[in-house]
């Protein structure tokens, strides 16, 4: 399961950064990274931290969306 998630954040990885050049690099690294996050399924953002909890690591853009940056 490690390795298949791997290969996928890879995957997601180089299709944010090709997306990137392709466009222009128009856009700040973090405004096209918060875009991939605001797309993406919650699946691909939980993380399990050492205790057992789930989170989903949107705080960055929840705070950037409430005008907080």
């Amino acid at each position: 399961w490690v390795r298949m998630a791997v290969s996928q954040h890879v995957g997601n990885t180089v299709a944010i950064i090709d997306s990137w050049l392709a466009t222009g690099m128009n856009e700040s690294p973090e405004e096209v990274t918060d875009t991939f996050i605001s797309l993406a399924p919650p699946w691909l953002l939980v993380r399990l931290d050492d205790d057992g909890t789930a989170t989903i690591g949107r705080s960055r853009l929840l705070a950037r969306l409430a005008g907080d940056r």
